[in-house]
């Protein structure tokens, strides 16, 4: 046994990082998965696609996962289930079939054996902490198989995770989660490619990076074999990555020495980055230091020589070389996944798995903005990086019904995060000042950020949301238009998303509705989304259109559009209408055009009635409040209130039913339930409304105009100006509409 051997045990085989064929694992996992749906798929046609007998294929997946080839393909496939069952997408049934299990009892029968639960128990109840006792869990979390699992979309939280009641938000119109929206789309300034969440890279396509050899500054030669250990396991590792090359191993320790060669070298010998076409370069050192060893690491211009980012010291026993170079190797790649953030001082690179994992509760949000599953993975990603700040930004806003003093609070424990950046700080600090309601220092912070950073996606969108909530429109469009149109990506979309809500309503509260509708129906298939049909809507009847002239928008929505939304958000038709139709009763309601509320009130009720009664918000209550059935309203709230008796929004509902239905007296007494209260949930609406609000509803519902316009004047006094809507589009102020105070109150500045 050599000094190093007996100094530095490795963590894992060293034949494992000596093979012939490091790629052994990933080509048997990605066989498997291109065969997850065919039952006939086992261990005999895994082995003759390998080219190897079975005794060889068992041999080469035990060595590594410690299991038998039958069992890593019912893992994988069990595995895969259980992603599929915490998406909620597919029936038990459906899901069997999709990874393999031709009966729906036999793959009930496995996954219990496998996960000692039901399908059904886990789709219901969640994982429980026994999960983390199971064979399966010590298969998962290898890191061999983990990041290749990973690699095809498989992330579980490796925590306890339960479904309660508290913990399960309900699904949300879009509109109700402008600023969800906000803080999602901080990602954008981290990524610019349109490559999938888990190969996505700031770094253009073809650059080369190359990985030297580290230095060994321990004074013992025998440990030079460390070096050449972390440069080739680092190479390796990060040529899995796309959207970047990494040069050779072996290319680079054939040019090794003209590594310190010098532009304008007398004897005109080449730069080893000319040699090897590298544009950056990974360098460092490891040292001794009593019983631990030391590596400093350094991403190096290529070019100029320059230090772009000098990586903290990581230290360990020196029994833990391999698992420091992982660890080295994973900050590495988080880095270059956020290069240009980093240059930018944006932030500290986090590694990639944390990364990974960050991007896939990104994903989650864009693709439903379904809380469950992007929170279960920004704690994964928190797990991976303590210290990482961007998903303990989103954490904060999966937990649904959080008091705005807790919101303040997080955000003061996020500030206090070691290492955060100076962008990050200005994030939590403008929403600090939301939180409090400071909303004119808070647009005044976006603003000055967006001088320290041009372009800036999210500083710009949030001063654009907050001038628009401020009754600027001619500011947000200002603000908004100094972005172009993202590319069709994840994060660009939801970008996209947000200009065109707050671009919209910017130009409808100036009237310029024209220059709306041309405006929405230029915007291409490839940026369309969810809430164009209903501001398209919204700008036809503010413009005089008639109820044929918004049956007929309707009908071409669903010929050319219907598609494109099922696609991207898998409603169904019946949801979809039920959300025109009754955004089509709320606009003719606000115009007074009573008979045309009606008429589209009634559509919706009827697809809501065929659907499970719920359409983004617009729920059976709206639709018999726009029909002006406000006594079959109250008596549906009460008996949804048997079941909720707590809810706010129910509660809050049924006073302003009561009070339109001419029961005043009984409104009010209700609205005495929170007399210890300032700020009321209500409409699902993230940030609760002032009871001076619900007040002035009361009041405009009653025609009373001067205590309404005064208690509302009170609210917007208060901070109430996170609403989904401006104030002369808020259907229960429909009476003030042409009230002088109340126009001088909500005219654009």
């Amino acid at each position: 046994m050599s000094i190093l051997d007996k100094a530095f045990p490795p963590i894992l085989p060293m034949d494992r990082f000596k093979s012939n064929d490091p790629n052994f694992l990933r080509r048997a996992a990605n066989l498997v998965f291109k065969h997850i749906d065919d039952d006939q798929f086992a261990g005999s046609q895994l082995a003759e696609q390998l080219f190897l007998s079975r005794e060889q294929t068992h041999r080469k997946i035990k060595q590594i996962t410690s299991v038998s080839t039958g069992r890593f393909i019912r893992y994988i496939r069990i595995l895969q289930a259980l992603v599929h069952l915490q998406s909620g997408h597919y029936s038990v049934s459906e899901i069997g079939f999709k990874v393999g299990f031709g009966d729906p009892a036999w793959f009930s029968k496995c996954f219990r054996e496998e996960m000692g639960a039901s399908p059904m128990e886990i789709k219901k109840n969640g994982l429980g902490p026994e999960w983390r006792q199971l064979p399966i869990f010590s298969f998962y979390t290898l890191p061999e198989v983990n990041e290749l699992l990973a690699s095809h979309g498989i992330f579980i939280n490796t925590k306890t995770i339960h479904k309660t009641e508290e913990t399960l938000p309900r699904r949300k119109k879009w509109h109700y989660l402008i600023p969800v929206m906000m803080v999602v789309c901080v990602i954008l300034v981290l990524i610019t490619s349109n490559k999938k969440a888990e190969t996505k890279s700031v770094i253009r396509p073809g650059t080369r990076i190359a990985v030297l050899p580290y230095n060994n500054q321990t004074g013992d030669s025998s440990m030079n074999v460390i070096g050449d250990i972390a440069g080739s396991w680092i190479t390796s590792r990060l040529s899995e990555i796309d959207s970047f090359q990494v040069v050779p191993w072996f290319t680079v320790r054939q040019y090794q020495q003209y590594v310190g060669v010098t532009p304008g070298d007398p004897q005109q010998k080449p730069l080893f980055n000319e040699i090897v076409s590298a544009q950056y370069l990974v360098n460092g050192d490891y040292f001794l230091k009593g019983s631990e060893i030391y590596f400093n690491t350094r991403f190096i211009d290529a070019n100029t020589s320059a230090v772009i980012y000098d990586f903290p010291i990581i230290r360990g026993s020196k029994d833990s070389v391999m698992t420091l170079i992982e660890d080295i190797r994973v900050r590495i790649a988080g880095l270059i996944m956020n290069l240009d953030a980093v240059k930018l001082g944006k932030l500290i690179p986090p590694n990639i798995i944390a990364y990974r994992y960050y991007l896939k509760g990104m994903e989650e949000l864009n693709t439903g903005l379904y809380f469950t599953n992007a929170r279960k993975y920004f704690e994964m990603a928190v797990d991976c990086e303590p210290n990482f700040v961007e998903p303990r930004i989103f954490l904060t806003w999966t937990y649904g019904g959080v008091a705005q003093d807790s919101m303040i609070s997080m955000m003061q424990d996020i500030l206090k995060t070691p290492g955060i950046t100076r962008y990050e700080r200005k994030i939590c600090e403008t929403w600090s000042a939301v939180f409090q309601r400071q909303h004119k220092k808070a647009l005044e912070m976006a603003l000055q950020s967006l001088q320290s950073y041009p372009k800036d996606y999210y500083f710009n969108m949030l001063a654009g949301y907050l001038a628009k909530a401020m009754f600027k429109p001619r500011l947000s469009i200002s603000v908004l238009n100094q972005l172009t149109e993202p590319g069709q990506s994840d994060f660009g979309m939801i970008w996209h998303y947000f200009k065109v809500f707050n671009y919209t309503e910017s130009l409808l509260m100036l009237d310029r509705t024209g220059d709306a509708v041309a405006y929405l129906k230029n915007i291409s298939d490839n940026h369309y989304n969810l809430e164009i049909p209903r501001l398209l809507i919204n700008a036809t009847v503010s413009s005089g259109g008639s109820k044929e002239d918004v049956d007929q928008i309707i009908d071409s929505i669903a010929r050319t559009k219907v598609h494109l939304l099922q696609f991207e958000y898998g409603l169904d038709e019946d949801k979809l209408y039920s959300t025109w139709y009754l955004s089509a009763a709320w606009e003719f309601s606000l115009r007074g055009a009573d008979t045309s509320a009606r008429y589209f009130a009634k559509k919706g009720l009827l697809k809501l009635e065929k659907g499970n009664g719920d359409a983004y918000g617009f729920d059976k209550v709206d639709a018999l409040f726009l029909m002006g059935n406000y006594e079959v309203a109250a008596r549906y709230i009460r008996q949804k209130l048997q079941e909720r008796p707590t809810n706010e929004d129910l509660w809050v509902y049924l006073a302003q039913a009561e009070a339109a239905s001419g029961n005043y007296q009984v409104a009010f007494r209700i609205l005495k339930r929170f007399e210890n209260k300032s700020l009321i949930k209500f409409r699902r609406n993230e940030h609760p409304y002032q009871k001076d609000y619900i007040k002035a509803r009361l009041y405009a519902i009653l025609e009373q105009e001067g205590k309404a316009v005064a208690f509302l004047k009170s609210a917007i006094e208060k901070g109430q100006l996170m609403h989904y809507c401006d104030y002369r589009r808020d259907i229960f102020l429909r009476s003030l509409r042409n009230c002088p105070d109340f126009v001088a109150l909500t005219a654009p500045d």
